[in-house]
């Protein structure tokens, strides 16, 4: 129900100006509600917003295997082949060749880029957590919307359905003399008002519908027909620092940013390898298959001698060591140790935000609770009421607009709860957000989705 809807609804029983917009007749549901945590799978499996994180995911393992392969083996092999067709003064020739090098110390580069490259591949987990979990939370407030939208329109329609039997009750009356004609059209009256009401909660529903049908990458006119609740879990916190730890430990956000802290001083690892030693051992050995090496055999017959195609081979061993480079290097570092310095700062930010948001969805939450408490209690003491004035009005002891006037307190006592139960929904949600304690993993692994963790 958008904002403004529930004081449209207290307005209606004392509007008596005629207004158009006739009513529409509300369709019966014919389709089953469909759970939330069903409803969701689908959502994660058709969004794009869902979809794009797990594609940078699979780069980022590929990132990983390369940086793993190539701080492991810390060598190389090549081959290659030369070709000298016509030179003068230089004989043909056509052979292979065969470079092997492998880096006996390399300053560390190579481990720290393997390190980040792990880094990112968690980061890239992170992040496509962060997307499913505002999918996850998205669809959750959709539905939330939906069925409060559809339990408003169950409710103006069964006022609308009295005020008519009453309207019918009056022009009997009145026919009969027992009423003026004045009351026959204000009752009319307050039936158009309702009809408006009426109609406006059927376009909040279709709304709402259309909004949680494009989530789910249907026709926005689909039917669909939700849950009072979204099936979760009630998170074991007692108190609202068990929320905050709870966030600080799985929020991915938080664990985003600590892998920044990490990836940062892995940089000035990185930044740091160029001032160390590099020591490298490297061969070569190369052959000419035009012009091979002729022995004489032992009995004085040419022929091809062993090894008859190598030309040359050879083996070195190569040592290098920065001394100077005008300062490069050092600003690198430097940069690098502030840009840690940065991520550690972000990271401690991060956490007191989320702190504040832990607490505060807690609080909420209870509120919520208490909430819906006082609004069904009020609701049960306004039923109540009406049936008491309904007897009275029945026994000739008070007027239909005094039972209408208590009738319209019963219609907003149960549009007051509804609103209060959707916002409890939304209230859990919104810790479980805050706090890591949706089921997502279940959910993925139901969607056939591989849960966004690795070690």
């Amino acid at each position: 129900m958008r904002a403004g809807f529930s004081f449209r609804l207290a307005a209606a029983a004392g509007a008596f100006v005629l207004v158009g917009a006739p009513a529409r007749a509300q369709p019966t549901a014919t389709v089953a509600p469909t759970p939330f945590l069903t409803l969701v799978q689908t959502a994660l499996a058709v969004s794009p917003n869902a979809q794009i994180p797990s594609r940078e995911r699979a780069i980022a393992a590929l990132d990983l295997q390369t940086a793993r392969r190539r701080a492991s083996a810390l060598g190389t092999i090549d081959a290659a082949a030369t070709a000298t067709l016509h030179q003068p003064g230089v004989a043909r020739d056509l052979g292979p060749s065969i470079t092997a090098q492998y880096a006996i110390l390399d300053g560390g580069l190579r481990a720290a880029e393997a390190a980040i490259a792990r880094i990112e591949g968690r980061q890239a987990d992170q992040d496509a957590r962060i997307a499913a979990l505002t999918v996850f939370t998205e669809a959750g407030s959709a539905y939330d919307a939906l069925w409060l939208a559809q339990q408003d329109v169950r409710i103006v329609s069964g006022l609308k359905a009295r005020v008519d039997r009453d309207l019918q009750t009056l022009r009997n009356a009145n026919r009969a003399g027992i009423v003026g004609e004045i009351d026959v059209d204000r009752a009319a009256a307050q039936s158009q008002a309702e009809a408006t009401v009426l109609f406006q909660a059927q376009s909040d529903e279709r709304l709402e519908r259309a909004v949680l049908n494009v989530l789910l990458n249907r026709s926005a006119a689909s039917p669909l027909v939700v849950l009072p609740d979204l099936g979760l879990t009630t998170p074991p916190f007692t108190d609202a620092t068990e929320a905050i730890d709870a966030a600080a430990a799985a929020n991915p956000q938080a664990l985003l940013d600590e892998l920044a802290v990490a990836s940062a001083q892995a940089a000035v690892d990185e930044q740091r390898a160029a001032l160390r030693p590099t020591l490298t051992l490297a061969g070569s050995t190369s052959y000419d298959l035009l012009n091979p090496v002729f022995a004489t055999t032992a009995a004085g017959v040419p022929g091809l001698g062993a090894g008859a195609y190598r030309l040359a081979a050879q083996l070195g061993i190569g040592f290098s060591q920065r001394l100077f480079d005008f300062g490069v290097t050092r600003r690198a570092i430097a940069r690098a140790e502030l840009q840690q310095s940065i991520s550690s700062l972000t990271l401690d930010q991060e956490r007191q935000s989320l702190a504040t948001q832990a607490a505060s969805a807690y609080y909420t939450w209870q509120q919520s609770i208490v909430n819906v408490r006082s609004a069904t209690a009020q609701e049960q003491l306004d039923a109540r009421i009406y049936t008491i004035s309904r007897r009275a009005q029945r026994a000739g002891e008070t007027s239909y607009f005094e039972v209408a006037s208590d009738e319209q307190a019963l219609f907003n006592a149960q549009v007051t709860t509804v609103a209060a139960q959707e916002a409890q929904s939304n209230a859990l949600l919104a810790l479980e957000e805050v706090t890591a304690t949706l089921p997502l993993d279940r959910t993925l692994q139901a969607a056939g989705i591989e849960p966004y963790t690795r070690p």
